[in-house]
């Protein structure tokens, strides 16, 4: 008999709509938030503020990865990147973002979605990058190790 070139789908056809609606879903959730927050930026001047709602979205999915909601958990650090979007260069912005991305990046990899790793984690490594002087050494080199 003829070999099968090609090798079994990693997942079904059902299994690639459900993740694509779910990425679509969560972009435009974050699309949603971004502009939220310009507008707030617009009107408070700083991003003082955004910082702060990202934290509390951070350890809210903090929280949630440490009771095992890895979902809950992604969405949670989801809201906290979205907060910063368009905000790198402000330095504590961009570090706030630094966390978010790093913590998405390890609730993308407990829901084994690695190529949103990989992303996520380049992202927060560009930031350390550009930002490395402004940044704690010591800091830094925890979440780059990460």
């Amino acid at each position: 008999p003829p070999m099968e070139t090609r090798p079994p789908p990693i997942e079904t056809e059902t299994e690639q709509q459900r993740r694509l609606m779910q990425y679509a879903d969560s972009m435009q959730r974050t699309r949603e938030a971004v502009r939220r927050q310009r507008e707030r930026i617009r009107e408070e001047g700083g991003a003082a503020e955004a910082i702060r709602s990202a934290e509390a979205h951070r350890t809210r999915g903090d929280a949630a990865i440490g009771s095992d909601r890895r979902e809950e958990a992604l969405g949670a650090y989801s809201m906290a990147v979205a907060e910063l979007a368009g905000m790198e260069a402000d330095a504590r912005a961009a570090w706030a973002l630094v966390l978010a991305k790093s913590s998405r990046s390890q609730a993308l990899l407990l829901l084994r979605r690695h190529e949103e790793v990989l992303e996520d984690a380049t992202d927060a490594h560009v930031l350390l990058e550009r930002h490395g002087e402004r940044f704690d050494p010591l800091e830094s080199a925890r979440v780059a190790e990460e």
